[in-house]
């Protein structure tokens, strides 16, 4: 979706579902050992409150995301959790890549670096985990059926 701006010129406007903003924070916490709040709304460009109850909206269907109170506190996901993979065939893949490498060539300011570490996590899957049963597995996952 384009927005006119004062200027004349028009911006690209992203509207990103109720469940991929879900998804954003659980993605992160699974990079590093433990996130603080702040930490986690700065990265995310959104506020502490937004964090904590995207957090609360997490654990409802069972995400063992654990906190820790104080200052030196934070978020951090629960022994044995993590992401599970995402499965794709070949054309999702196919289709994946070529999205990635558009968004990475396209310039547009954000989305550019964005799509550029996610095709180099990408192309960092060994070729062995593309092919089981024409599925692909993306980072963060296993092969799968």
């Amino acid at each position: 979706m384009a927005r006119q701006q004062p200027s004349g010129q028009q911006q690209l406007v992203v509207v990103v579902s109720t469940s991929a903003r879900l998804l954003r924070p659980l993605s992160l916490l699974s990079t590093r050992r433990s996130w603080t709040c702040a930490d986690l709304a700065a990265r995310l460009e959104i506020t502490e409150r937004t964090v904590r109850r995207a957090i609360a909206r997490l654990r409802e269907p069972g995400y063992g995301i654990e906190s820790e109170v104080g200052p030196w506190g934070g978020y951090h996901l629960g022994p044995g959790i993590s992401i599970p993979p995402l499965i794709l065939d070949d054309e999702e893949a196919l289709a994946v890549a070529v999205g990635l490498r558009t968004a990475a060539l396209s310039g547009v300011s954000g989305s550019d670096q964005a799509a550029l570490s996610a095709l180099l996590k990408l192309r960092q899957v060994p070729a062995g985990q593309l092919h089981r049963g024409r599925r692909h597995v993306l980072p963060g996952g296993r092969p799968g059926c």
